[in-house]
């Protein structure tokens, strides 16, 4: 996905990474792929409307709501991407899916690889999950 100059941070509930809190760490837009895009939002338990409208060049999804799977890196590049059919699915109202095995390997080794500490705002809270019919 090609990189704005604008400032990126994620659309997710509750999360709160940004490009400037989190220069390492990659955004991704959504999809041009409506069938995809379609699951993203209901992943997101968003629907497009008043309070939420995805905006080409403007709605971003951080890849900490991705498995380590679906995030490639460009051999040439060094860039990070997703698979076509990636879909996010690690939330706070899921429990993050494992999310502490990998939490503390990216505190390990650092968003940029370096070893650090990884500074990611997120927020858990216990929200049963909504079904979609």
């Amino acid at each position: 996905m090609a990189e704005t100059k604008s400032s990126q941070s994620c659309s997710m509930p509750l999360c709160y990474n940004s490009k400037k809190k989190q220069p390492c760490l990659s955004f991704h837009g959504f999809p041009s792929d409506e069938n995809v895009k379609k699951r993203w939002i209901w992943a997101m338990q968003r629907d497009e409307g008043a309070s939420f409208t995805e905006r080409k060049g403007s709605s971003f999804v951080c890849a900490m709501h991705f498995t380590e799977d679906e995030v490639r890196v460009h051999p040439e590049s060094g860039r990070k991407y997703l698979t076509p059919q990636a879909v996010p699915s690690r939330f706070s109202w899921n429990n993050w899916g494992d999310v502490r095995s990998r939490q503390t390997r990216m505190a390990k080794r650092g968003i940029c690889g370096e070893l650090e500490e990884a500074d990611v705002e997120m927020e858990t809270v216990d929200t049963p999950l909504l079904v979609h019919d």
